[in-house]
């Protein structure tokens, strides 16, 4: 399973290549099937799917295994292009590749460049980057359980 980085990194170069360009970008990243960025957004807006903070300043959703197939029918309805990858340690062995094409679907271009991503006005980005005070609350949580063991031993 790629890390974080190495996950932006792969979508990111699958995203350049030429038979993907105006396509909707699915990877499976362990139990769930990802899309990032401009694909994330599009997703969430047109599926009702939520946006999580991947990192900073770049969103994600996720499809459970499980799902997969009533998102693909209802994509299809919607006439979008959309590519899906898999995971697959076989490519990596035959084609040098860490992700094999699943299922593509020829539909209508999606223009990516038109989605304004804007984190700021995101209520989930505020509530993740803006708000530490949850951190500093956990610590002191912390904190009042150590004394409470330490207090038990004695």
């Amino acid at each position: 399973m790629p890390g974080k980085n190495s996950f932006l990194n792969i979508v990111k170069d699958l995203e350049k290549q030429q038979e993907n360009q105006g396509y909707l970008i699915l990877v499976r990243c362990g139990a769930f099937f990802v899309a990032i960025g401009a694909n994330a957004v599009i997703l969430s807006n047109e599926l009702g799917l939520n946006t999580i903070c991947m990192v900073k300043g770049i969103c994600k959703i996720g499809i459970p295994l499980n799902s997969l197939y009533d998102y693909i029918k209802r994509l299809e309805q919607l006439k979008y292009s959309f590519v899906i990858y898999n995971y697959s340690k076989d490519e990596m062995i035959d084609n040098g590749k860490k992700y094999a094409e699943m299922y593509r679907n020829k539909g209508k271009c999606v223009n990516k460049s038109q989605i304004l991503i804007t984190c700021e006005n995101c209520e989930k980005y505020k509530r993740t980057y803006d708000n530490v005070t949850i951190f500093e609350e956990l610590k002191r949580l912390q904190k009042l359980k150590e004394e409470q063991k330490h207090e038990q031993k004695q």
